[in-house]
């Protein structure tokens, strides 16, 4: 394992709007149901495209996994503490979470 940047692993994933949005839906809300996120979140104005989309580009980088209980989360809790931090507290609140440990 080494110690990583998270915002600096994200801008490197080179996500687009629509692949984070589904990336900050899942870290706020893990679901078994992803597609569920369209009418969970309405704010987030996610189609199932763009949900699929997200859902390829996610796993293709080992940012998220589906877990034994089928329930699609980040791969890596170190960054969904971060993302959490980010999407719901200040940028000041989330600064000492930035850094931690990735595979």
């Amino acid at each position: 394992m080494r110690f990583i940047d998270y915002k600096s692993l994200l801008k490197a994933m080179n996500l687009s709007s629509n692949q984070k949005k589904v990336l900050h839906a899942i870290c706020l809300a893990p679901s078994s149901h992803p597609y569920s996120y369209i009418r969970m979140s309405p704010d987030y104005k996610l189609t199932s495209g763009g949900i699929r989309s997200g859902l390829k580009r996610l796993l293709f980088f080992n940012a998220i996994i589906k877990d034994s209980a089928g329930v699609w989360r980040l791969s890596n809790q170190g960054m969904q503490s971060w993302l959490f931090a980010v999407k719901e507290k200040s940028m000041d609140d989330s600064e000492p979470l930035r850094w931690g440990e990735w595979p």
